[in-house]
């Protein structure tokens, strides 16, 4: 499939900020090739180990699939258990 043209224009890697003359070819997504490597690297090491903060995306787009939300982002007030009743 071919990329949009304005893509292609893209001059520097977002992550790094490095001129494309620096650090050679800017992917698509907007990555140089070291930054792109590391950025998987550390996806791949966060859904291994289960911590980090792409295994909790991961976690609310699952969730989100189902149409739920996990708990740990549900506002506090009005989730609290009654006390006596």
């Amino acid at each position: 499939m071919k990329r949009p043209s304005c893509e292609s224009k893209r001059t520097t890697c977002k992550r790094c900020h490095k001129h494309k003359s620096e650090v050679g070819e800017i992917s698509w997504g907007g990555n140089c090739k070291e930054c792109g490597n590391l950025a998987a690297l550390a996806n791949s090491r966060g859904l291994r180990t289960h911590s980090g903060e792409e295994f909790l995306h991961y976690r609310r787009r699952i969730v989100a699939a189902f149409g739920g939300v996990l708990l740990d982002d549900m506002p506090e007030k009005g989730y609290a258990p009654r006390d006596g009743s």
